[in-house]
């Protein structure tokens, strides 16, 4: 067989990094204090489609909520309006290694996560019924629809199995101060769609299954009326046979009293499933706040079969909201504050002996109100681990979305 040389440069291209072939195509620039390469992937002047332009500006979604495809090559990004008071999001995909975007969605619909090649899950834009529907990307059409039927959506994700996913409900009035009821659905790419969990008087979402096992999965429970409680992440197995608190130890950090939102909720796995990852404040009053940047946050990485927690104060600035956990389990990576415009990674087990960094780079200006519609940053880190996806540049001509080097050699903690 004659290889010709079109083919062997496509097979070139394979072996290269995802970042090595999105630096073939983006424009970018050299990091001045570290030397790592900064391209800029999309911004307001990017078209969603052939001459139309987003209604606001292009961000990478919330950091539960996985967003690649392809091993990473495509990835799911956020369009649309997102402000207070308003949102009219939308989503759309796009390789990284041609610049390609595409949205192959019924216009009524937004995909909100991704999985494998084929799977993806829809939620239908407000205004109208709020049902969620398990989408078959390659066959576009839907394998289960979950409808409204009186309750909102409150979470979903997707098993480690690649087949299924939960889809959490809950209805209610009141916010955290009324009374609302609870409920799962495990479905699947068999068109099943089966009842697995019910509760009253409480608030569950932040749904995040296990990586490696799919009889797991993780959840926040809210009670309502709210009571404080030391603790909201529960871990839970499909039938139901255990459903606990994610265990803390004596002398574990406990969110304070200041607010409801200084609980361990934003929490993600690390891929092995060994621990749990999130931060939490011990704040016992907000007086003096200005906003939830000065609360004081921790960061935790809680081993969920032992309780043991790695926990260590955020030093001034360096709190920045969602981070992501690389995929070699080692780090957590996340922008700073107000006074820290930098990405930077942590070492999860130097968090024994005290708060460590690495600056990845500075990124263009990013001006947060701390509200949390405010625009953050939520890293990803891609799956062969070459680059970090993050949103930088809010609220000026820059904003959008970036895609930084991963140092071959693992960051050098510093």
């Amino acid at each position: 067989m004659t290889v010709t040389t079109t083919e062997r440069t496509a097979a070139s291209q394979q072996q290269l990094s995802i970042f090595a072939r999105a630096n073939a195509i983006f424009d970018g620039w050299h990091d001045p204090r570290t030397g790592r390469r900064v391209l800029r992937i999309a911004t307001n002047e990017t078209e969603v489609a052939r001459g139309v332009k987003p209604e606001w500006c292009w961000r990478t979604p919330y950091h539960q909520l996985s967003c690649f495809l392809d091993g990473g090559r495509k990835v799911l990004l956020r369009t649309g309006e997102e402000l207070k008071g308003a949102r009219i999001a939308d989503s759309a995909f796009m390789d990284l290694t041609t610049g390609e975007v595409w949205n192959p969605f019924p216009p009524e619909y937004y995909p909100v996560q991704v999985n494998g090649d084929n799977l993806t899950i829809l939620y239908r834009k407000p205004g109208r019924a709020e049902d969620i529907i398990l989408w078959d990307i390659r066959a576009e059409k839907a394998l289960v629809t979950l409808p409204s039927d009186g309750w909102g959506p409150a979470w979903w994700h997707f098993l480690c199995d690649g087949r299924r996913a939960i889809f959490a409900q809950c209805k209610g009035e009141g916010g955290y101060a009324g009374h609302y009821q609870s409920r799962m659905f495990l479905v699947g790419d068999d068109g099943s769609c089966e009842p697995i969990f019910a509760t009253d008087g409480a608030i569950c979402n932040h749904v995040q299954c296990h990586p490696t096992d799919p009889n797991v999965f993780a959840y926040v429970k809210w009670p309502t009326p709210w009571s404080y409680q030391p603790q909201v992440i529960r871990i839970r197995t499909l039938d139901g046979t255990y459903d606990e608190p994610l265990a803390l130890p004596d002398g574990a950090v406990r969110p304070g009293h200041a607010s409801i939102g200084l609980q361990r909720d934003h929490f993600l796995w690390t891929p092995d499933g060994a621990r749990i990852a999130s931060y939490v404040s011990p704040l016992e009053s907000a007086e003096g706040c200005a906003d939830h940047f000065d609360f004081g946050w921790q960061l935790s990485a809680t081993d969920w079969r032992t309780g043991e927690d790695l926990c260590i104060s955020y030093p001034p600035h360096r709190w920045g909201c969602n981070f992501t956990v690389s995929p070699d389990n080692r780090y957590v990576v996340s922008a700073g504050g107000k006074a820290f415009q930098c990405l930077y990674a942590v070492e999860i087990e130097g968090l024994r002996d005290g708060w460590n960094e690495h600056v990845l780079c500075a990124y263009p200006r990013t001006d947060v109100d701390g509200d949390n519609l405010g625009l953050f940053h939520m890293p990803w880190v891609l799956p062969d681990q070459s680059g970090v996806l993050f949103t930088a540049g809010w609220n000026g001509p820059e904003t959008g979305v970036y895609l930084v080097e991963w140092p071959q050699d693992g960051p050098t903690i510093r």
